[in-house]
Protein backbone atom coordinates (compact mmCIF):
# COMPACT_ATOMS: atom_id res chain seq x y z
CA UNK A 1 0.00 0.00 0.00
CA UNK A 2 0.89 3.65 -0.03
CA UNK A 3 0.65 6.63 2.28
CA UNK A 4 -1.79 9.48 1.78
CA UNK A 5 -1.22 12.72 3.73
CA UNK A 6 -4.08 15.10 2.98
CA UNK A 7 -6.18 17.87 4.46
CA UNK A 8 -9.40 16.46 5.90
CA UNK A 9 -12.48 17.26 3.80
CA UNK A 10 -15.68 18.20 5.67
CA UNK A 11 -17.39 14.99 4.57
CA UNK A 12 -14.39 12.66 4.83
CA UNK A 13 -12.24 11.19 2.07
CA UNK A 14 -13.58 8.77 -0.53
CA UNK A 15 -11.26 5.84 -1.33
CA UNK A 16 -12.16 4.81 -4.86
CA UNK A 17 -9.76 2.14 -6.16
CA UNK A 18 -9.10 1.53 -9.83
CA UNK A 19 -9.72 -2.15 -10.41
CA UNK A 20 -11.11 -4.73 -12.79
CA UNK A 21 -12.53 -6.70 -9.86
CA UNK A 22 -16.19 -7.67 -9.78
CA UNK A 23 -16.44 -7.09 -6.03
CA UNK A 24 -14.57 -5.31 -3.27
CA UNK A 25 -14.58 -6.26 0.40
CA UNK A 26 -13.31 -3.55 2.75
CA UNK A 27 -11.51 -3.99 6.06
CA UNK A 28 -14.72 -3.06 7.94
CA UNK A 29 -16.59 -5.94 6.24
CA UNK A 30 -18.61 -3.78 3.87
CA UNK A 31 -18.96 -4.39 0.15
CA UNK A 32 -18.86 -1.62 -2.43
CA UNK A 33 -16.79 0.18 -5.02
CA UNK A 34 -15.66 2.89 -2.58
CA UNK A 35 -15.20 3.64 1.11
CA UNK A 36 -15.65 6.99 2.87
CA UNK A 37 -13.07 7.46 5.64
CA UNK A 38 -13.11 10.15 8.32
CA UNK A 39 -10.26 9.09 10.64
CA UNK A 40 -6.56 8.35 10.30
CA UNK A 41 -5.76 4.70 9.80
CA UNK A 42 -4.85 1.79 7.58
CA UNK A 43 -7.59 0.86 5.13
CA UNK A 44 -7.56 -2.18 2.86
CA UNK A 45 -9.79 -3.99 0.47
CA UNK A 46 -9.83 -7.39 -1.15
CA UNK A 47 -10.49 -7.12 -4.88
CA UNK A 48 -12.19 -10.28 -6.09
CA UNK A 49 -12.57 -11.33 -9.74
CA UNK A 50 -15.49 -13.42 -11.01
CA UNK A 51 -13.16 -16.48 -11.20
CA UNK A 52 -12.47 -16.21 -7.44
CA UNK A 53 -8.96 -14.80 -7.69
CA UNK A 54 -8.34 -11.99 -5.25
CA UNK A 55 -5.75 -9.44 -4.32
CA UNK A 56 -5.49 -7.17 -1.28
CA UNK A 57 -4.20 -3.61 -1.30
CA UNK A 58 -3.95 -1.12 1.52
CA UNK A 59 -3.72 2.62 2.01
CA UNK A 60 -2.50 4.53 5.06
CA UNK A 61 -4.57 7.68 5.44
CA UNK A 62 -3.20 10.53 7.54
CA UNK A 63 -5.38 13.62 7.77
CA UNK A 64 -3.41 16.78 8.41
CA UNK A 65 -4.79 19.21 10.97
CA UNK A 66 -7.63 21.00 9.19
CA UNK A 67 -9.76 23.79 10.69
CA UNK A 68 -13.32 22.95 11.68
CA UNK A 69 -15.31 26.07 10.83
CA UNK A 70 -18.87 26.84 11.88
CA UNK A 71 -20.03 30.46 11.93
CA UNK A 72 -23.58 29.37 12.75
CA UNK A 73 -26.87 28.90 10.99
CA UNK A 74 -28.59 31.40 8.73
CA UNK A 75 -30.35 33.88 11.02
CA UNK A 76 -32.03 37.25 11.48
CA UNK A 77 -31.41 39.92 14.09
CA UNK A 78 -32.66 43.33 15.12
CA UNK A 79 -29.12 44.50 15.85
CA UNK A 80 -25.49 43.93 14.98
CA UNK A 81 -24.16 40.36 15.20
CA UNK A 82 -20.63 39.09 15.79
CA UNK A 83 -19.54 36.11 13.68
CA UNK A 84 -16.78 33.91 15.09
CA UNK A 85 -14.72 31.65 12.82
CA UNK A 86 -13.07 29.97 15.85
CA UNK A 87 -9.65 28.40 15.19
CA UNK A 88 -7.45 30.83 17.12
CA UNK A 89 -3.99 31.12 15.56
CA UNK A 90 -5.18 30.39 12.03
CA UNK A 91 -5.45 32.90 9.21
CA UNK A 92 -8.85 34.22 8.16
CA UNK A 93 -10.25 35.74 4.99
CA UNK A 94 -13.87 36.91 4.96
CA UNK A 95 -15.77 37.83 1.80
CA UNK A 96 -15.96 41.33 3.31
CA UNK A 97 -12.17 41.63 3.02
CA UNK A 98 -11.62 41.40 6.77
CA UNK A 99 -8.86 39.09 8.05
CA UNK A 100 -9.77 38.61 11.71
CA UNK A 101 -11.29 35.72 13.63
CA UNK A 102 -14.36 37.78 14.57
CA UNK A 103 -16.34 40.23 12.45
CA UNK A 104 -19.24 42.46 13.44
CA UNK A 105 -22.01 42.58 10.85
CA UNK A 106 -24.80 45.12 10.67
CA UNK A 107 -26.02 44.66 7.10
CA UNK A 108 -27.92 41.81 5.49
CA UNK A 109 -25.69 39.60 3.38
CA UNK A 110 -24.29 36.13 2.86
CA UNK A 111 -21.07 35.99 4.88
CA UNK A 112 -18.30 33.54 3.97
CA UNK A 113 -15.02 32.87 5.75
CA UNK A 114 -12.00 30.82 4.65
CA UNK A 115 -9.83 29.61 7.53
CA UNK A 116 -6.29 28.34 6.94
CA UNK A 117 -4.19 26.34 9.40
CA UNK A 118 -0.93 28.25 9.08
CA UNK A 119 1.16 25.16 9.90
CA UNK A 120 -0.40 22.54 7.59
CA UNK A 121 -1.81 24.90 4.97
CA UNK A 122 -5.17 23.10 5.18
CA UNK A 123 -8.27 25.22 4.66
CA UNK A 124 -11.94 25.03 5.46
CA UNK A 125 -14.78 27.46 4.82
CA UNK A 126 -18.26 28.16 6.08
CA UNK A 127 -21.03 30.60 5.28
CA UNK A 128 -24.17 32.04 6.84
CA UNK A 129 -26.93 34.20 5.42
CA UNK A 130 -27.58 37.03 7.86
CA UNK A 131 -30.62 39.30 7.74
CA UNK A 132 -30.51 42.48 9.82
CA UNK A 133 -33.93 44.02 10.26
CA UNK A 134 -34.22 47.78 9.71
CA UNK A 135 -33.58 49.82 12.84
CA UNK A 136 -36.58 51.22 14.65
CA UNK A 137 -36.48 54.99 14.93
CA UNK A 138 -38.65 56.69 17.50
CA UNK A 139 -38.64 60.39 18.34
CA UNK A 140 -41.64 61.78 20.19
CA UNK A 141 -40.41 65.36 20.01
CA UNK A 142 -38.84 67.65 22.58
CA UNK A 143 -39.95 67.53 26.19
CA UNK A 144 -43.14 69.57 26.50
CA UNK A 145 -45.09 70.96 29.45
CA UNK A 146 -48.88 71.04 29.07
CA UNK A 147 -51.63 72.22 31.39
CA UNK A 148 -53.96 69.77 33.13
CA UNK A 149 -56.96 68.66 31.11
CA UNK A 150 -55.20 69.57 27.87
CA UNK A 151 -55.02 67.02 25.07
CA UNK A 152 -51.57 66.45 23.65
CA UNK A 153 -50.93 63.96 20.84
CA UNK A 154 -47.75 61.91 20.66
CA UNK A 155 -46.74 60.46 17.29
CA UNK A 156 -43.89 57.95 17.05
CA UNK A 157 -43.91 58.23 13.23
CA UNK A 158 -43.66 54.53 12.41
CA UNK A 159 -46.83 53.60 10.47
CA UNK A 160 -47.74 49.95 10.88
CA UNK A 161 -45.59 49.48 14.00
CA UNK A 162 -46.91 48.18 17.30
CA UNK A 163 -46.41 50.32 20.41
CA UNK A 164 -46.48 49.74 24.12
CA UNK A 165 -46.94 53.15 25.75
CA UNK A 166 -45.93 53.90 29.33
CA UNK A 167 -49.59 54.27 30.37
CA UNK A 168 -50.30 50.69 29.28
CA UNK A 169 -52.04 51.46 26.01
CA UNK A 170 -50.87 50.17 22.67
Amino acid sequence: GSNLNICKPKQGYLINPITNATSLVWNDGTFGTQLNVTTNGVYWCDAILANGCKKRDSLIVNFKSTPKVNIGEDRSSCSQLVLDAQNYGSSFVWNTGETTQYIAVDTSSNYVVLVTNTITGCTQSDSAKIHIYPKVNVFLGNDTTVCDNTNFTLNANNPGALYNWSNGSN
